[in-house]
């Protein structure tokens, strides 16, 4: 099996991992390595088997490195149906291929620091691709491959508390909730991008409204002078009615005032 798909023109994506001589310090690294081929590439390694043994490529056979050379030899033969070399052989998962890996060469202490890591690794401003990509190389670090089940409920509480508050927010809310890390890599997807079609859209509408003020704007700034106006005409009458009505009352009591007798001229009158 070649190192690298035949891509033709297309942009290399990700080079092959180097191969993995059995040293510790370089495990990790070998680790992420390969989970990023698998990643750029997965059309190329859509089988469990695909992966193992493209993996087992880039695992040292050298004598010399007999750590590697040992564990290798172990696995070929567990992997034996029967001893039969021509026989299909049951390789199992990727993930449990990984985890036999990170038994035999996965420093512990590594291992520790890299799970506080994605304790304290926040999605924050970075987009959904960057920060998922970040994710997996944390999580094979900690020997946790994103795809096995067992790593799940890690992940889960990993994401549930470190992506952004509006896609944890709009996530919760759907109507069927993710149960795998591939769900919720696809979830975030989706909402990162229909919130950036509707920001795009905002923008444009603000952009136009900037250049070309709607007729809506302008009606309704008209129809604000329009009964500022109104008001005014409409307090104006009010006053004028008010005056009017003022003087025909006085001009009543007046009339009436005239036409009595005064006090002392009536008593007068009435004892007459």
């Amino acid at each position: 099996m070649s190192d690298e798909p035949n891509h033709g023109s297309k942009a290399i994506l990700a080079s092959p991992p180097f191969e993995f001589s059995g040293k510790k310090e370089t495990y990790v690294d070998w680790k992420n390595a390969l989970a990023n081929y698998f990643f750029a590439y997965p059309k190329s390694f859509e089988t469990n088997s695909s992966k193992v043994l493209f993996a087992l490529s880039r695992i040292s056979s050298d004598k010399a490195n007999n750590a590697c050379h040992t564990w290798k030899a172990n696995f070929n033969n567990s992997t034996a149906v029967q001893g039969d070399l021509l026989v299909p052989r049951n390789w199992g998962t990727i993930s449990e291929f990984i985890k036999e890996l990170d038994t035999e060469f996965l420093d512990p202490h590594l291992k520790l620091k890299a799970e506080i890591a994605l304790h304290n690794y926040e999605q924050r401003d970075m987009t959904v691709d960057a920060y998922f990509g970040g994710l997996e190389s944390k999580l094979m670090e900690a020997g946790l491959p994103p795809g096995a089940e067992e790593s799940y409920p890690f992940i889960q509480s990993i994401l549930r508390q470190n992506l952004s508050q509006f896609l944890r927010d709009r996530i919760s809310q759907q109507e069927h909730l993710p149960t795998t890390y591939l769900e919720w890599k696809t979830a975030a997807r989706k909402w990162e991008q229909q919130n950036e079609e509707l920001n795009l859209e905002r923008r444009r509408e603000r952009d136009h409204h900037n250049k070309n003020p709607s007729t809506s704007s302008t009606d309704h700034i008209t129809n604000r002078i329009v009964t500022t106006l109104s008001r005014h005409i409409i307090n104006k009458q009010y006053c004028v009615q008010r005056r009017k009505d003022h003087i025909i009352f006085n001009n009543d009591r007046i009339t009436q005032h005239r036409g009595r007798l005064p006090r002392m001229q009536s008593i007068l009158t009435l004892t007459q």
